[in-house]
């Protein structure tokens, strides 16, 4: 195992190590928080038995001393009542004790020693390492994750029970063996130090209260179902009794886990960065950081092939081998992106890459507190500064039937995810990306823009009153001038920020519940954040009138070069930007006409339930809806150069829709085939819509291009 396992790194423990002062006091707090509340679990446990055994005892007697008269069968009856809701108490109470909570991922495949013994002894090296027990079980999952987790029940609070170790096959495909090395020892590094305990302690008892309070469908169903089982209003009324009582113990119990569980997530982000701290000083600064940079993007890339699925098998195709296409799309986004490749042709990710992304600036308390930023994360690696050795070699090194394995869970995606497509044909690799690239080429708008109208409607522009630019001013302005690259990415700043104003305004008019929240990397009480919208609206009226006046300025300018072309070529540029101006506000019409009928439908066939009587207004505003919807289709259907883009099953379901008046409701049961044809229809008719507005576009922009660049 020394070729392919990473030499270990063993620095003196310097302050990267330590725990803080914070993490302590929120340790102590937390722990206190559990011993509270067990404290009043137990006090309700013990008014519980004693009413169980009080409604057991009163039965008893009740049977026991039943008169001999006609009163002797009420008598009877009202005793076995009262025994009955005593046992159900007791059992109510004491389920939880020997309830095991198996976490439910029908996507785990377990692997095993037999069938991968260079894995087995790299995690076992890995555990050593860390210095932490071998997990008792390994599974493979199909994500961009690694993780460890329990099979945890009421005992779990006393006796942990033994880790279980799912491996993600996404993240086996997008690192070599240094960083899946960093993976790992990650979540074992969640385990590995005595200063750690408490907290995988605390993890513990966290998801064990949580599946005691929250987790009882099993239980509720099996009350409800006996419930119509003989002696009708009896057995209704026991039921009802039970469920009261029940409701009343975890009442007071959930209102204590809210807080508790607040108090855990302000440990999560320390916790996070012990777990790097442990990993870390095995695997050094710079496979830290190429392990996180390769996982976003990895992410990423996944995440864009499964949402092709349902897609390609609405064409009658689908991937033999899921990730053969993740790896590809990695490879590919990092060509569009001028990443290179290395050996294994994994991208090697820069810190240019990342210097056009904005995010926003604004986090909530809980997102702020659970996890970690990347750029956090990597300012702490950086700090630490502890070399690495690195094995370029893939992941995929440690595995046997590679093949095999990717296959078998491409089959169980497809099952679980698209169980319709089992007659589709097979979609090769190299066909997927040719169609990207073809995709890529079609909708792409010119790069000498800079992206300057990127992902934003155009603008109103008053054509009645447009006047060309003057004779000096044009010799001061060029096309190279209006379109450089930072005006593109301020752009991009005014409406990250637009969206931040919303999300602090929600804040302010507690729209969003928060106590506190992190803007630009500072955290806040909520009540400041009218303060930071302030002084945000500011900046956004700064830019909202440079954009405007730029945007005027540019399309004066391009309406003069084409006025030296003539009148023609003027009046044509003219039409364009009305016909894209046009559509694109339809296409805010087409939106808010989806979000209607989408909202609507879940809401009836919602999680929750719903009955028949409390739909009918959802019923109706779906009806609204998709007249609204037969309206807008009908108008946009007379337009073939949106019409042309459409696929031949979205054409069948719109002329079937518009030559049938649908009726969603019919005697007080739910048309189910015709809501879903609608369902079906408004899942995709916005993206071909927003696809034929971006070649209208793209028109425009290639009319606006200098004589030189056509």
């Amino acid at each position: 195992m020394s070729n392919v396992y990473p030499a270990g790194i063993k620095p003196a423990e310097g302050s990267f190590m330590k725990t803080s002062a914070f993490f302590r006091k929120q340790m102590i707090k937390m722990v206190g928080g559990v011993l509270l509340f067990f404290l009043s679990y137990c006090l309700l446990l013990s008014l519980a038995v004693i009413l169980a055994l009080g409604c057991i005892a009163g039965g008893i007697l009740l049977i026991i001393h039943a008169p001999p008269d006609y009163a002797r069968f009420i008598t009877l009856v009202l005793g076995l009542v009262m025994v009955t809701l005593g046992i159900l108490t007791v059992m109510f109470l004491i389920k939880f004790l020997f309830r095991r909570q198996k976490p439910a991922n029908p996507y785990r495949i377990e692997i095993f020693v037999e069938e991968h013994p260079q894995l087995f002894a790299f995690i076992r090296q890995i555990a050593d390492e860390t210095k932490t027990r071998f997990p008792k079980r390994v599974f493979l999952i199909p994500d961009v994750n690694a993780g460890v987790f329990y099979n945890s029940s009421f005992f779990s609070m006393f006796w942990p029970s033994d880790k279980n170790l799912e491996i993600g096959i996404g993240l086996i495909n997008s690192l070599n063996i240094s960083e899946f090395k960093m993976a790992l020892a990650h979540e074992f590094g969640h385990f590995a130090q005595r200063s750690m305990a408490p907290g995988s302690y605390v993890y513990v008892l966290n998801k064990v209260v949580y599946n005691m309070l929250y987790e009882n469908d099993n239980w509720n169903m099996a009350i409800i179902k006996w419930s119509g089982a003989g002696f009708g209003f009896i057995n209704i009324l026991l039921t009802r009794v039970t469920l009261y009582i029940a409701r009343g113990i975890q009442f007071p119990l959930r209102k204590m886990y809210n807080l508790l569980n607040r108090q855990y997530m302000l440990l999560c982000r320390e916790i996070e960065y012990h777990a790097d701290s442990v990993a870390l000083s095995i695997c050094g600064t710079q496979t830290a950081i190429s392990t996180m940079r390769r996982m976003e993007m990895s992410i990423f890339c996944f995440e864009n092939c499964l949402q092709e699925l349902p897609g390609l098998a609405a064409e009658n195709l689908k991937f033999l081998n899921i990730y053969e296409a993740h790896i590809a799309m990695i490879r590919y986004y990092a060509s569009q992106n001028n990443l290179p490749l290395d050996g294994e042709q994994l991208p090697l990710i820069t810190d240019d890459y990342f210097r056009t992304f904005l995010r926003s600036r604004v986090l909530l308390r809980d997102q702020a507190a659970s996890h970690p930023t990347r750029e956090e994360r990597e300012r702490r690696y950086l700090a630490a500064d502890i070399p690495s050795q690195t094995i370029s070699d893939s992941a995929w090194t440690l595995f046997n039937d590679r093949e095999q394995l990717q296959e078998g869970m491409s089959a169980l995606i497809y099952q679980l995810e698209v169980p319709h497509s089992d007659l589709c044909e097979w979609y090769t690799t190299p066909d997927f990306i040719a169609d990207l690239e073809v995709k890529q080429l079609l909708y792409a708008l010119p790069a000498e823009f800079h992206e300057y109208y990127n992902n934003r409607p155009f603008p109103v522009i008053d054509t009645d009153n447009l006047e060309p630019l003057s004779a000096a001013t044009m010799e001061q302005l060029s096309f190279t001038s209006l379109y450089i690259p930072e005006n593109g990415l301020r752009i991009r700043r005014f409406f990250r920020n637009s969206q931040d104003a919303e999300t602090l305004q929600a804040i302010a008019d507690g729209d969003i519940q928060t106590g506190y929240f992190e803007f630009a990397g500072v955290q806040h009480q909520a009540s400041h954040a009218r303060i930071e919208l302030k002084e945000l609206q500011k900046e956004l009226e700064q830019d909202r009138e440079w954009l405007a006046a730029q945007d005027h300025m540019a399309f004066r300018y391009h309406y003069t070069v084409a006025l030296l072309q003539g009148q023609e070529a003027a009046h044509q540029l003219v039409e364009q930007y009305l016909l894209v101006y046009r559509h694109e506000q339809k296409a805010s019409r087409l939106s808010d006409i989806v979000v209607k009928i989408m909202h609507s439908i879940s809401i009836i066939f919602g999680s929750n339930g719903i009955s028949v009587r409390k739909s009918l207004p959802f019923f109706e505003t779906l009806q609204q809806g998709s007249n609204e919807l037969r309206e807008f289709l009908e108008e946009l259907s007379a337009d073939s150069i949106v019409t042309s883009l459409w696929q031949p099953l979205l054409q069948a379901q719109i002329a079937h829709f518009l030559s049938h008046h649908y009726i969603y409701l019919l005697e007080n049961e739910p048309v189910e085939v015709e809501i879903e044809n609608i369902h079906a229809i408004i899942s995709v008719i916005q993206e071909h819509y927003n696809n034929s507005i971006q070649l209208i576009k793209k028109a425009l922009l290639e009319m606006m291009l200098p004589v030189w660049d056509q």
